[in-house]
């Protein structure tokens, strides 16, 4: 982390510079390329074509980059910034695998739980074969509609309440930071937020994420089903794909405002 925040800047503008250099060396060899007199004079022409799309693309990367470029150097600060702050708080590179743990930790309870609701019902045998199936009630068909909200829900809270403790975390060292030291942050005053304050707020967003990944399932279960049953013709792909990209787009911007969400809840507590 050190290093980052002492080359970051160093290291954003190479990789930019390498980038146009690289795309440039390819344009030049693919017209080398076609002045060889090795190549037909078919092959000359598309290795020439190539070669100007290559020098297109590499100019216009290049105008983009002189045109942002405060927002580049915008971007460089914040990554220092943001090395700073994990330099001072080492321990908030553990949160994420605390969280992961406890999520299988989740996962496996919930195949046990799921495990058991399956077994629930009357159990009918094939025959005289060793093979049986387990008829469901309308009470047990319930409870496995449970048992899956349920699952999306808790992995996404779990998942809401690691975005918070890190951002309270980042929040708190930034407010504590002057010009003549650097700020602090503690994770269990950022759990102890959560919990005790922001609950809610974390539960609720967490549900809006699931509502939309459960449509999502459902949507991709029937469109796989439409897929399999033929009945599907180009148009009806079409429309399906599209919605497909939809959904997905809608649960990508869930999960960016979500957690923008949260920054902005613990922002506004520390103002």
């Amino acid at each position: 982390m050190l290093l980052l925040r002492l080359c970051a800047k160093v290291l954003i503008w190479l990789t930019f510079i390498a980038t146009v250099v690289l795309i440039a060396v390819i344009g030049g060899l693919l017209f080398s390329k076609s002045m060889s007199d090795e190549v037909d004079d078919g092959d000359k022409l598309n290795y020439k074509i190539f070669a100007i799309i290559c020098w297109a693309v590499d100019l216009i990367i290049l105008l983009i980059i002189f045109c942002i470029c405060s927002d580049i150097q915008l971007g460089v600060a914040i990554v220092e910034a943001a090395a700073m702050f994990t330099f001072s708080n080492c321990t908030v590179l553990f949160v994420p695998i605390v969280m992961i743990i406890l999520t299988c930790g989740y996962i496996v309870y919930w195949i046990a739980c799921t495990i058991y609701v399956y077994s629930i019902g009357d159990i009918t045998q094939y025959g005289g074969t060793p093979f049986a199936s387990v008829e469901w009630e309308t009470a047990t068909h319930n409870l496995w509609y449970y048992q899956l909200v349920a699952l999306v829900w808790i992995v996404a809270f779990l998942l809401a309440v690691e975005q918070f403790i890190i951002a309270a975390t980042a929040v708190q060292w930034y407010f504590s930071s002057s010009s003549d030291q650097g700020g602090s942050g503690s994770i269990c005053k950022s759990l102890w937020w959560a919990v005790r304050y922001h609950m809610g707020t974390l539960a609720f967003g967490s549900l809006i994420v699931t509502i939309v990944t459960l449509v999502r399932f459902i949507f991709e279960y029937m469109k796989k089903k439409v897929e399999e049953g033929g009945a599907a013709n180009k148009c009806t792909k079409c429309l399906l794909a599209c919605g497909s990209c939809c959904l997905k787009c809608i649960g990508e911007f869930i999960l960016w405002i979500t957690k923008n969400a949260y920054v902005q809840v613990i922002y506004s507590e520390k103002l």
